[in-house]
């Protein structure tokens, strides 16, 4: 094979696999016949990891005898067994040390049998309800189970790692016991007994107290102080008004994290840059990424996402390089402005490879002209809810009020998913498009105007989690402005025999089971805009079960130019043509209750509340 063919497959293959940046083309570059391979800009390296485990020549050198723990938490990567083949290269990459795997009582059996061949330890913990910024609290619980397991089976040493990451180089934990052995603490006085080793990837020489949190490698004890935070209260809110720089320094979850262990060993933090520096420089070490071989396909497969070299940039990494010259220099970097160091976001590219664990609810917002004060208080009262596994989907559908798209992205929620339609869809279009985005097991439905009271969505999660064989939950409902509350049936019965001459659940209160619509292949109809949601629960009615939550969870305005408010002449017109279409689909139960509604008139009340409760079966679920 010549020149020309070997760099012509390089470039196949880059392209294939390397996805680096948007403005990076192949195409371009000026080499065609030697290496390197360069643009107009940059050289472009790439590196490659064995995909096949089990017949790659990685293997330990030496055994280890002592007592370390290897920790890996997270939720179960299926896709191409990755975290189990991880496990497999661990067992031969790190032989002598407890593999733990700590992770989710959701792990399908498919894939629990095969980690249970393995014979290794797993703890499948339940998934907390409250995640926490960035979903801290999920790092926090798993990583904690599995350092106290490892503690309870005497283990005097963790190698903390993620289950969507994987280490490559073999004997990478004879390398962390040299580092600690080469370099002990720096100045006495505090309860940490040796250094904690974390990644260059991550953590950031220019964030206060930024330690990655990805990866670590530390005494039992220590790992515990560093672990031990107890469960982030952190609530969105809390942001607004902060820029990216100041979120990136004060409010990320590695920075709560370190503080909070600062604190435990008994350090008294000075929150500055300097002394930032002097905590990496007497109780950390750093090891770069390309040290351990650490392998994380998530957001990019970019491997220097963080690197630069065209400014100065505050997310510089702080790598060993970087650390080693702290220890014996001072710390001259002190003087630099930190407010003249320039804000770059990494770059990014769509990963299939890593399946991000689903937010348990998806609240769908279709979006249209909406007044600011109006859609502002509704996006406020969903990001403030007391249950925060959620994720707001918000469409806007081709508003012609450009303040819309303004607002919206003026909100740096990372929950928030923001489409732009080109084009209307109207109102069954855009709700359409909104359960096709969906990633969540409950649909949580909004109007663009309305108001949730702030325990909506916990209450009706509970509802859902405790009542399986219910589809769908909505609530009664107050007015914005007013006190007057608007009663609805309860009970399933009530809601099911009422159905075909009322619309017995309000839309916008509702959260229904996203299976129902798979299962069923129920859409919106178009056809009956906008009454699409009476045809919605008609379409429901004899598939599943429907509650009422009998008190106001939800605040309607009234007084607005609600889409059903705007013609009230095709709305009556859509409820007739609803009612002959399925009055004819349930043309059974509509003839038993016009029976029993004549029979009614001329025998007593309770005579023909037993004669519905015997025909009550025969009509509804």
């Amino acid at each position: 094979m010549n020149k020309k063919e070997d760099n012509l497959n390089i470039r196949e293959k880059y392209k294939k696999y390397a996805n680096l940046c948007p403005d990076l083309f192949i195409e371009d570059m000026y080499t065609i016949n030697s290496v390197p391979l360069h643009d107009q800009n940059r050289y472009v390296t790439f590196f490659e990891y064995p995909f096949d485990i089990c017949n790659c020549g990685l293997e330990s050198k030496f055994i280890l005898n002592k007592e370390v723990g290897i920790v890996i938490q997270g939720p179960v990567i299926g896709k191409d067994d990755f975290t189990i083949n991880t496990i497999k290269l661990y067992m031969k990459t790190m032989r002598g040390a407890h593999i733990i795997l700590s992770t989710w009582d959701d792990v399908p059996e498919t894939f629990m049998s095969k980690i249970k061949a393995l014979n290794i330890d797993v703890i499948c913990s339940a998934l907390p309800e409250n995640r926490g910024r960035g979903n801290v609290n999920l790092q926090i619980k798993s990583t904690m189970a599995g350092i106290v397991r490892a503690k309870e089976l005497g283990m005097k040493y963790i190698m903390k790692t993620r289950t969507d990451q994987r280490i490559y180089k073999s004997d990478v934990i004879e390398y962390l016991f040299n580092l600690q052995k080469l370099f002990p603490l720096q100045g006495g006085g505090t309860m940490l007994n040796q250094r904690i080793i974390s990644t260059s990837y991550d953590s950031f020489k220019y964030r206060f107290y930024g330690v990655s949190d990805m990866f670590m490698f530390g005494e039992v004890e220590d790992m515990i102080k560093y672990w031990d935070y107890g469960e982030d209260y952190f609530m969105p809110h809390m942001l607004s008004g902060m820029s990216d720089e100041q979120i990136f320094q004060e409010m990320c979850s590695e920075t709560i994290l370190a503080k909070n262990f600062l604190n435990k060993i008994g350090y008294n933090m000075k929150n500055t840059l300097e002394d930032s520096l002097d905590v990496y420089k007497k109780f950390f070490c750093f090891v770069d990424k390309e040290m351990i071989g650490l392998f994380w396909p998530k957001y990019t497969n970019q491997y220097s996402r963080w690197q630069w070299y065209d400014d100065k940039n505050l997310l510089e990494e702080m790598t060993f390089l970087q650390w080693l010259n702290l220890l014996n220099k001072p710390l001259v970097e002190c003087r630099l402005d930190i407010n003249e160091m320039k804000w770059r976001r990494p770059a990014e590219s769509p990963n299939e490879f890593i399946n991000n664990s689903s937010p348990k609810v998806s609240v769908l917002l279709p979006v249209y002209n909406t007044k600011e004060e109006y859609l502002r208080e509704c996006i406020n009262s969903i990001l403030n809810q007391t249950y925060t596994n959620f994720e707001l989907i918000i469409v806007n559908d081709g508003s012609t009020d450009k303040n819309v798209d303004i607002i919206v992205r003026q909100y740096k929620d990372s929950r928030i998913r923001y489409y732009n339609n080109e084009k209307n869809l109207g109102i069954s279009g855009v709700r359409n498009l909104l359960l096709d985005l969906a990633k969540g097991e409950y649909l949580a439905i909004m109007d663009h105007d309305d108001i949730c009271m702030k325990d909506r969505f916990q209450k009706q999660v509970d509802f859902l989690d405790a009542h399986k064989d219910y589809g769908l939950v909505g609530s009664w409902h107050g007015f914005v402005g007013s006190d007057v509350i608007f009663e609805r049936y309860i009970d399933n019965f009530d809601i099911k025999r009422n159905m075909l001459w009322d619309c017995t659940m309000h839309h916008p209160t509702t959260m229904i089971r996203k299976n129902l619509f798979l299962k069923y292949n129920i859409r919106y109809r178009k056809e009956y805009s906008p009454c699409e949601d009476y045809s919605l629960w008609l379409d429901l009615l004899d598939k599943t079960k429907f509650y009422n939550i009998p008190e106001p969870l939800f605040l309607y305005r009234n007084n607005y130019n609600n889409t059903t408010n705007s013609d009230l002449k095709l709305i009556d017109q859509r409820i007739r043509e609803i009612w002959m279409y399925y009055r004819n689909k349930y043309s059974v139960r509509y003839l038993y209750y016009r029976i029993l509604r004549f029979v009614a008139k001329r025998i007593k009340i309770t005579h023909f509340r037993t004669i519905w409760l015997f025909f009550k079966r025969r009509l509804f679920v």
